[in-house]
């Protein structure tokens, strides 16, 4: 068997394919996922109309996910490494009861500016049995082209796929799971339906089962495993995975996570049930940006089309998108940027992966101007059917970069009305040389799945450098530190021969983003109010609570033991006023600091962690009888009084008129 060549990669390269070892053929079956992903703010671009059954030739869904090493050091637990994965199930044919699968994954390693990216061929039974499966394997880095591997998986034959489930479960059933490679489990693992939840995926809530494989240990007698899927109760498929390893001493673990992304699979209607909550991990744990080992991961996803000839092509582009500030001395940070994805082509049809294109450039930068000092960097195009690929040296292009400004972090003191510079990296003649982009407004976003208070930053339509296309694009970027958590964009070409658009979506970051921001509207009198609660603990949202009759506004927050927690909470007056304010925070009475303008009073008060009812307490509210009412009531009695007046007039006047005649 043909072995991957490590003589050129360094011991810390070395120690990613150990982890390989670790992850690919461990993970690859049971991947470690990142933590995605609910997509409150973006709409999923590709999306089926149709409500056959899965699987079907041309059907498919991507996973994306994000992990992380622990381990315990000096008595602390510390993480030690993150990484990201994204797996795409696509079923190329049907041919009887056989389904032929191809599984594309790939790992990025940013703080080594490295990436493996692998490919699986499989037939695999109607009923989840694996007939045959081949696995082949390229790894790649800023440094050059590090090897490549493949071999068929005989030891999977026999087991089953965790690329769909039955469509018929039930609570208390129980299913066999293949760990593909079987390096660390032999043989089908044993996993029980043991619950059901709604999740929220895609921006749909949908039905699932919870089905888990209890802790189990591996077959060297060293690591202990758990593993729950969420599956799709109307096609089986895999909306969520979460995962977690540990050395049996525990001295060393892992977490990982993964999340459904896109799919062209229709998951069945949508549950009215509020959703459980989607994410699990909790890695950021230090603010600053940029620092020495910060990095964030964006999910990249474009639709498009062209003209050929009289035919119009559809593709899309899929893929993880990774910024990595490698070290800092002074003023200069040295970041790596990592770009993968995958090329597909007509993607209704049983299409296979047509090219796969990964992007590893080094930047040099001011972290105080923004300015790129230095560019360097290779392009690998990928052929994964053949293990063939080409590369290009992108440093000439790169260039062009020089003496513009990134948009890897974006100025925190922004305001609506100002204008950034943002470099178009790569100055190609169908490209944006460097944009201007305006804050128009800003936003609350789900990060992680939490609420993050965002600068919406536009650059309008914008002529191509060559004048053939239209560009257009959006950045959320957040206040605290100014990482972009997200962006769309769009490009049509002069001619109208073709068009694209494409999202961001943030999935994976070590940086604290800062305090949530929750806002929760009240509608009181025929009017809509805003109280805003910034915050570091997490607010139960569905606890929020306004009563007018006891003039209080109340919710739940929660948080971890032994932390410091904080409530900065926005009340319109037109609402709410004090006269004083009471605050409470379970049995705690609390004295807030409070600040004022001409509209709104802001209430500053803080606690120690636990999960705890908020109460605040005004003294006077907005009149409980809607203005509607009054007026009318006011008429009406207006109207009375009147009558009674001219009635009690003329009375006066009959009996003076009496006296006189």
């Amino acid at each position: 068997m043909k072995k991957l060549t490590l003589s050129m990669i360094n011991l810390k390269v070395c120690r990613k394919f150990a982890l390989l070892a670790f992850v690919s053929l461990l993970f690859l079956s049971a991947s470690p996922g990142i933590s995605l992903i609910t997509q409150a703010t973006y709409e999923q671009t590709t999306k089926s109309n149709s409500v056959n059954p899965f699987p079907q030739a041309g059907k498919f869904y991507t996973l994306a996910g994000r992990g992380f090493d622990w381990a315990f050091i000096d008595g602390e637990n510390v993480t030690t490494d993150y990484w990201e994965e994204i797996h795409k199930w696509s079923v190329q044919d049907v041919v009887g009861d056989v389904v032929l699968v191809n599984r594309t994954y790939v790992l990025p390693q940013a703080e080594v500016n490295y990436v493996d990216t692998e490919d699986f061929d499989y037939e695999i039974a109607v009923n989840r049995t694996i007939l045959s499966a081949y696995w082949k394997g390229m790894a790649f880095a800023s440094t050059g082209f590090l090897g490549s591997d493949e071999r068929s998986l005989d030891e999977d034959v026999g087991e089953h796929t965790w690329a769909w489930f039955s469509t018929d479960l039930y609570i208390g059933a129980y299913i066999l799971v293949s760990w593909t490679g079987d390096h660390r489990f032999l043989g089908d693992m044993l996993y029980e339906v043991v619950d059901e939840e709604v999740i929220e995926i895609l921006g749909e809530k949908q039905e699932s089962w919870m089905v888990r494989m209890p802790p189990v240990v591996t077959v060297d007698g060293t690591q202990g495993r758990t593993e729950t899927y969420w599956v799709d109760k109307d096609t089986g498929i895999p909306l969520k995975l979460y995962t977690e390893g540990w050395v049996l001493d525990g001295s060393s673990g892992l977490l990982g996570e993964f999340v459904l992304v896109n799919t062209n699979i229709d998951l069945g209607p949508e549950s009215t049930e509020e959703p459980s909550p989607t994410y699990t991990l909790t890695v950021p744990t230090t603010p600053g940006f940029p620092e020495a080992g910060k990095f964030y991961t964006w999910y990249y996803l474009e639709d498009g089309w062209y003209m050929s000839g009289a035919a119009n092509i559809t593709y899309y582009n899929e893929g993880l998108f990774t910024w990595w500030v490698a070290d800092v001395t002074g003023t200069e940070a040295l970041v790596y940027r990592i770009f993968w994805y995958q090329h597909i082509s007509e993607a209704g049809g049983a299409k296979e992966l047509e090219a796969v294109e990964i992007q590893c450039y080094n930047y040099t930068m001011d972290i105080n101007t923004r300015e790129i000092l230095r560019a360097a960097g290779l392009l690998y195009r990928v052929n994964t059917t053949s293990l063939a690929y080409e590369v290009e040296d992108r440093t000439p292009q790169l260039v062009g970069d020089v003496g513009e400004e990134t948009y890897c972090w974006l100025p925190k003191n922004l305001n609506i009305g100002a204008t950034v510079n943002i470099t178009w990296t790569i100055d190609w003649p169908d490209n944006v040389d460097n944009g201007t982009y305006t804050v128009t407004g800003e936003k609350i976003i789900n990060a992680l799945g939490k609420p993050q208070a965002c600068w919406i930053l536009y650059m309008p339509p914008t002529p191509s450098i060559n004048g053939k296309w239209n560009i257009s694009e959006t950045y959320y970027s957040d206040k605290d530190v100014g990482t972009p958590l997200g962006g769309d964009g769009k490009g049509w070409a002069v001619d109208g021969n073709s068009a694209y658009s494409y999202f961001l979506q943030f999935i994976d970051t070590n940086i604290d983003l800062g305090p949530k921001t929750y806002v929760f509207q009240v509608v009181a009198d025929g009017q809509t109010f805003y109280v805003v609660v910034v915050t570091n603990s997490t607010v139960l949202v569905e606890t929020f609570a306004f009563s007018q009759g006891d003039m209080k506004i109340s919710y739940n927050v929660t948080g971890a033991s032994d932390t410091a927690g904080f409530c900065n909470v926005t009340i319109p007056m037109a609402l709410l006023r004090d006269n004083p304010w009471t605050v409470k925070v379970g049995n705690l009475t609390i004295t807030p600091i409070i600040t004022d303008n001409d509209t709104h009073n802001f209430l500053y008060f803080n606690y120690n962690h636990s999960t705890y009812l908020v109460e605040i307490s005004g003294t006077w509210v907005i009149p409980e009888f809607p203005s509607a009412i009054i007026l009318p009531l006011f008429m009406v009695f207006s109207v009375i009084g009147i009558v009674f007046a001219k009635k009690k007039l003329r009375k006066q006047r009959s009996n003076f008129q009496s006296l006189i005649f």
